[in-house]
């Protein structure tokens, strides 16, 4: 979800039917200055603010104008052109040919 357009605004707090102070009481401002700002795009409407109105209005997100891509167009990789590696071809290094790299016998505080 992005910030609402300052067109979003409007038609969510009309499509509410609305007035701009009623719209800023239901969010908790004490004031419908901002509110006339966020509708004439003088401000960008916090977004928790704008899911907070359209939960209380109960209206669903609006459409966005690039909406996201079909799935259909860009399908997840086939896992037979990438296969998990085998754990027989790479195993795991065993502890004992390849010793700590500092030795542990004989070691003494100075």
């Amino acid at each position: 979800m992005t910030n609402p357009t300052p067109e979003q605004i409007r038609t969510a707090r009309l499509n509410a039917k609305l007035t701009q102070h009623q719209a800023a009481l239901l969010v908790h401002l004490s004031d419908s200055a901002a509110w006339r700002k966020w509708e004439l795009g003088r401000y960008k409407m916090p977004l928790a603010t704008w899911e907070l109105f359209l939960l209380k209005t109960n209206q669903p997100e609006p459409r966005t104008e690039n909406p996201a891509p079909d799935a259909t167009q860009n399908p997840a990789p086939d896992a037979t052109q990438n296969p998990a590696p085998d754990a027989t071809q790479n195993p795991a290094p065993d502890a004992t040919q390849n010793p700590a790299p500092f030795p542990t016998d004989n070691f003494s505080p100075q």
